[in-house]
């Protein structure tokens, strides 16, 4: 759906379309330390802003503009959620991350680069 000025652009049939609030994003703060003794673990930081998604693989996801990583949680049965970051992923590729259906963004796009559990 095309957006402007905040809000959701929402057609009303045969009148002019009617502006309708975007909706709210509540972001999160990571508190979750992981010990970076090992190879290929790392220190989340904790002041990464998650955004939820309305997905049914990925509960949210985080970008960190200065390295440009790209954290994402999944969903899984039990015992909660894995969490994955993407190296080298571009503001570009985070917006249409975003935009996109994130399991089929996932799926063509990231898992093409180089990624790992953390």
């Amino acid at each position: 759906m095309p957006q402007r000025g905040g809000g959701i652009i929402q057609s009303s049939g045969g009148r002019a379309p009617r502006i309708a609030e975007a909706p709210k994003v509540h972001a999160t703060r990571s508190t979750r330390t992981v010990s970076a003794d090992r190879p290929g673990e790392q220190e989340i930081r904790e002041d990464l802003n998650w955004l939820p998604f309305d997905s049914s693989r990925v509960s949210e996801a985080a970008y960190d503009s200065g390295s440009g990583q790209l954290y994402v949680r999944f969903m899984r049965p039990s015992p909660g959620e894995v969490e994955y970051v993407y190296p080298d992923v571009t503001k570009n590729e985070w917006r249409n991350f975003r935009r996109a259906s994130a399991g089929r963004y996932i799926n063509r796009i990231l898992n093409s680069k180089d990624y790992h559990q953390v």
